[in-house]
């Protein structure tokens, strides 16, 4: 058998040694998680952070944030969040984008592209001077033109000489 320490009034006495040390009560042991990492351990005193990703606040809720702007996520503890995102420093992270319907978009833009083309064309300008103008392909003006106009035939391709830009550079050129 082995030998036991003597405690008199808290202090003990090492029978080998004749150490005096003081005995301290064990405190209980409680089960801690990690609310961050999900680690779990345990410990008789209140841990200052997790021993797994050393956080300071493993016993904090946290919240997964996005940002809508440019798509950074996070983790807060904060209520609701953060005012600013810490990637892009958006005030508006957590407001969803206004969703716009790209048909309507190319819709208009295409009844638009057409105004303009059929406001050249009857203006006296060709079909080649609208597409260089407009930067869009001949192939699209002829479309629109024809369709425009009903035509049968394929619709003018120079410009009236009266009305167009590209003849004013051979009129200074014969002089």
């Amino acid at each position: 058998m082995l030998p036991t320490a003597n405690s008199i009034n808290g202090e003990c006495v090492c029978p080998y040694c004749n150490g005096r040390f003081k005995v301290v009560e064990s405190k209980e042991v409680q089960s801690y998680t990690c609310k961050r990492c999900g680690f779990g351990w345990d410990s008789s005193d209140t841990p200052l952070k997790c021993p797994k990703c050393d956080s300071y606040s493993w016993d904090k809720d946290y919240i997964n944030c996005c940002c809508q702007v440019c798509h950074y996520c996070w983790e807060s503890h904060a209520n609701r969040g953060i005012d600013r995102c810490p990637n892009c420093k958006s005030n508006r992270w957590n407001e969803k984008p206004a969703v716009v319907s790209k048909k309507i978009c190319a819709q208009d833009s295409a009844i638009m592209k057409g105004k303009w083309i059929m406001d050249r064309y009857e203006s006296g300008y060709g079909c080649l001077d609208i597409a260089s103008e407009l930067g869009i392909p001949l192939f699209t003006v002829m479309r629109v033109v024809t369709t425009e106009l009903n035509l049968s035939y394929a619709p003018r391709m120079k410009s009236n000489q009266t009305s167009s830009r590209a003849a004013e550079p051979a009129a200074i050129i014969a002089k």
